[in-house]
């Protein structure tokens, strides 16, 4: 076996026993949410997963309109409703949720020749208080993520674009609300490819939106699915810049300067502080690979200042998006800094030792 492969098993098993960790750490359920989507999974259980009727939810246009836009995430957790401990069943679907995403983040650095993608998976677990707190939610926004990290990686590194068809389903059959989110990552790499004058496939986009679609279409009463999209990514947002309040969701509100201090400003100062070494470095370095990396950072770049700017201004649900594709381009940019020849082991461990130390305060403070 090379040593690669060991390298790769003995990452994917430390990230299994971190997402037990962070599941059976404690006997209390994350989000409340959770149980109502283990009991609509149970539901698909009992009465067959075409059944779409809803009538417990009685206050709820999920009531009326006889749909289910989370429709792949409970035929997912399905297995995990034969558990007879109903908080069992929760937490073992976490943690296969947060194993998923995870990997798929490690991958993916792994994908874009990014240094130590192990150790940004460990940053990104502690970036903020509140990444790690969702990231042990039984919930479909994380597999969302993972697909999306999966997608962007893909459409940069992969000749053959077909795979983002079937991934680009699988995120919108799971979550319809963030179907678009693969669309809008390859989009950003064919625009980015185009400024630098790189060849750019509109491949990308349209298994992205073909897999989207259809993913959203394919489910008990696709129409009330689709308007209950609707409600969920443009109406609600509607209803915000009128100033109406909302009685519920917390994260659909900005973040306070508390919040922003702990959750978003740390891992914007990394990000920040990585631009200025990149800056510093990248116009000596001519290589075909690092002229790669670039496209690799400038396509993550913007989508994640675009998540930056819909955290702090709009909803700050939206910064585990933000802080992954700000961690991606920080990663290219101290990649880049560890590159000059000849190699420098001093100036690695150096580097090295500074993220492992970030990490530990990091989980301190969260």
């Amino acid at each position: 076996m090379k040593n690669n492969q060991i390298k790769t098993i003995g990452v994917v098993a430390l990230l299994a026993v971190i997402s037990a960790a962070l599941q059976f750490s404690t006997p209390n359920i994350a989000d409340p949410d959770s149980f109502y989507h283990l009991a609509h999974a149970k539901i698909y259980a009992e009465r067959g997963i075409f059944y779409n009727e809803f009538p417990w939810a009685q206050f709820s246009v999920i009531k009326n309109l006889k749909a289910d836009i989370w429709y792949g995430f409970h035929l997912f957790l399905i297995p995990f409703t034969f558990i007879k401990d109903g908080i069992l069943g929760i937490k073992l679907a976490g943690a296969v949720i947060t194993f998923l995403t995870l990997t798929a983040f490690y991958w993916s650095f792994n994908r874009l020749k990014i240094k130590w993608p192990w150790v940004w998976t460990l940053v990104f677990i502690v970036a903020a208080p509140d990444v790690m707190y969702r990231l042990t939610m039984t919930r479909p926004h994380n597999l969302s993520l993972a697909l999306t990290l999966i997608i962007f990686a893909l459409a940069l590194t992969s000749r053959k674009k077909w795979p983002i068809l079937p991934l680009g389903f699988i995120a919108a059959f799971l979550h319809s609300a963030l179907g678009w989110l693969p669309v809008l990552a390859v989009t950003t790499v064919f625009l980015i490819q185009k400024l630098r004058r790189e060849p750019a496939g509109w491949l990308s986009i349209f298994y992205a939106a073909t897999g989207g679609v259809v993913g959203l279409l394919a489910r008990p009463h696709p129409w009330g699915a689709v308007k209950l999209t609707y409600i969920q990514v443009v109406e609600i947002m509607l209803v915000k810049t009128k100033n109406i309040p909302l009685l519920f969701g917390r994260e659909l509100n900005p973040p306070d300067l508390d919040l922003f201090l702990k959750n978003i400003l740390p891992a914007t100062t990394v990000l920040l502080i990585s631009l200025i070494y990149y800056k510093t470095v990248s116009r000596k370095i001519y290589d075909a690979e690092s002229q790669q990396q670039k496209t690799f950072l400038w396509a993550a770049l913007p989508i994640s200042l675009f998540f930056f700017l819909i955290t702090t201004l709009v909803a700050r649900r939206s910064y585990d998006i933000f802080i992954s594709f700000g961690l991606m381009s920080a990663a290219l940019a101290l990649t880049f800094y560890l590159k000059p020849k000849p190699a420098n082991p001093r100036r690695e461990s150096f580097v090295m030792s500074a993220l492992i130390i970030a990490v530990g305060l990091a989980g301190l403070n969260s």
